[in-house]
């Protein structure tokens, strides 16, 4: 049986609830410790890099099942986290999903994700 070739031009982006890891895993369990440190350290280092007009504190908060990252850090202020949030064009994926080059798929549960990941990959 022959491997399916890889597609290195397709970025899949996912969020619901659940598609990645099972409620209530730990992510340390699911990647293990030394893919949740690269992955953590890759993000610190990609976040050094961004010119932001404020930054402060706390940028990778460790949650059971998810990394919460927040490029200003979760200690700004109110009035900070207006400001970030009108930069950063409302603080979600919209604009990749929008962008002409992306083809955007809507889901609604895990259930729908893994129907068209089925359907995209494995067809």
């Amino acid at each position: 049986m022959t491997s399916p070739a890889v597609d290195t031009n397709t970025l899949c982006l996912f969020d619901v609830d659940g598609t990645l890891t099972a409620p209530r895993q730990s992510i340390q369990e699911y990647l293990g410790e030394e893919i949740l440190q690269d992955f953590i350290n890759f993000c610190l280092e990609y976040m050094a890099k961004i010119k932001l007009p404020k930054k402060r504190g706390t940028f990778i908060e460790f949650r059971n099942g998810m990394l919460n990252i927040s490029p200003i850090g979760r200690s700004c202020s109110q009035q900070e986290r207006i400001e970030f949030f009108e930069l950063d064009k409302g603080g979600n994926d919209y604009e990749i999903y929008s962008d002409p080059r992306t083809v955007g798929h809507k889901v609604e549960t895990p259930d729908d994700t893994q129907r068209i990941c089925e359907e995209l990959f494995f067809s």
